[in-house]
């Protein structure tokens, strides 16, 4: 997923201008999607299944031959639990980014056939009064 964004300035709104979203990654960004604080799930495998749960939001990723990313919308202060199931012998990645754009989790372990991981992420962001707003185009 390739993420191109628009900044625009709190104080003169009337001023826009394109960023390069991987420059972008501090507090004093915020990344949305649909209006919403946005982060992102990725998961690298060959052949899994991630369940995840965030708020009262149960979702699964299934992965065939690549990877997957989805949006998620923490709130401001919550957790990100998952069930990661691997159907084979292999390495997985997961990779977790949080709404300001700072990497959470980016892990990378072997998995035997039927092999089950749990893990928790702590997600949270800061909103300042100040903050860019980097508005992303890309639908889930």
């Amino acid at each position: 997923m390739v993420m191109c964004g628009c900044v625009r300035n709190q104080k003169k709104k009337d001023t826009q201008k394109e960023v390069n979203v991987q420059n972008a990654a501090n507090k004093e960004y915020l990344h949305l999607n649909n209006d919403k604080p946005a982060g992102i799930l990725r998961v690298e495998c060959e052949d899994c299944i991630l369940k995840f749960k965030i708020g009262n939001q149960a979702h699964t990723l299934e992965v065939r031959n690549g990877n997957r990313e989805k949006f998620i919308y923490p709130s401001a202060d919550s957790y990100l639990n998952t069930i990661l199931t691997s159907h084979q012998d292999q390495m997985i990645r997961i990779i977790v980014f949080d709404p300001n754009g700072n990497i959470i989790s980016n892990t990378l372990d072997h998995f035997k056939k039927k092999e089950s991981l749990s893990r928790n992420y702590h997600l949270k962001y800061v909103k300042k009064s100040n903050s860019v707003l980097i508005k992303t185009y890309v639908k889930d």
